[in-house]
């Protein structure tokens, strides 16, 4: 096992040494509050991608791939100095399985 050195305010030191006998038992209790952190950590990130993964499916958020689709078709000009051509931004907008102007209206909650 490794150790780790935690500082805890004075106020917080004394009650949970009246709390707790021994350095084994406060050693314990750490173990477990964290323990109890790091699922609580977890069930939020799942709950958290459970609720993205359902609002791209239902199209009130873009995926990742559209979401770099435009950002690529923005920079891309903006690095390079130039605008694109009509057939590239066309292809581009072609890979989203909506339109544009739908995706926006949909992000806006106007559908």
């Amino acid at each position: 096992m490794q150790s780790v050195q935690v500082e805890l305010p004075s106020d917080l030191l004394r009650q949970v040494r009246q709390e707790i006998p021994s350095d084994a038992a406060l050693n314990q209790v750490v173990a477990e509050a964290i323990q109890m952190w790091l699922e609580k950590r977890l069930a939020e990130k799942s709950k958290n991608k459970r609720v993205l993964d359902s609002l791209r499916k239902s199209r009130l958020v873009m995926t990742l791939a559209k979401q770099q689709a435009l950002a690529d078709a923005m920079m891309r000009p903006l690095h390079l100095g130039e605008m694109p051509n009509r057939e590239e931004l066309e292809s581009v907008l072609g890979r989203l399985k909506i339109s544009l102007s739908e995706e926006i209206i949909v992000m806006r909650g106007q559908s």
